[in-house]
């Protein structure tokens, strides 16, 4: 029941007080996946203790257009939101359990920009001051440790 940060939280939020925006979310495939150049990785398998594929959320910083906001959707035919890009990876890929897909969006109109991203692990574990949860379990059907994403977004 910890939350997984890229480095630990206190230092984290210290280093990234006035970082630049997250302009791109992918997700990587591999037990050990190649990063591409400009990315970070966040360092928890979104199919922790699910079996399935390891599935890692990475993203990038800068870019003139920020990502305002990030939601999961569940079902392979669910329709995406407007103003929504669907990353094509199922995020319970090879666990069963449920379909589930991150969308996020550029437009404004749906927050300030997204500053910094977490995993949290754990169903109860407590969301850092000043971040959002997203309250969709990434392991929702498939077993497997509860896992969510976590944002802050720019000036909380």
């Amino acid at each position: 029941m910890i939350a997984r940060f890229p480095q630990e939280v206190g230092k984290h939020r210290k280093e990234h007080t006035l970082a630049t925006p997250i302009d791109d979310l992918i997700v990587l495939e591999g037990k050990n996946p190649s990063v591409p150049s400009g990315y970070e990785m966040l360092p928890v398998d979104i199919n922790k203790g699910a079996g399935g594929a390891y599935l890692y959320f990475a993203f990038r910083r800068g870019g003139e257009s920020p990502i305002t906001d990030i939601i999961i959707i569940d079902g392979q035919g669910t329709s995406v939101p407007a103003d929504y890009k669907k990353i094509d990876t199922d995020l319970n890929k090879g666990a069963g359990g449920a379909y589930l897909y991150a969308c996020f969006t550029k437009k404004s109109g749906y927050g300030a920009p997204i500053q910094d991203l977490y995993i949290l692990e754990g169903e109860n574990t407590p969301v850092p001051a000043g971040c959002e949860k997203i309250n969709v379990d990434l392991n929702r059907g498939a077993g497997g440790e509860y896992i969510y994403l976590c944002m802050r977004r720019q000036g909380a």
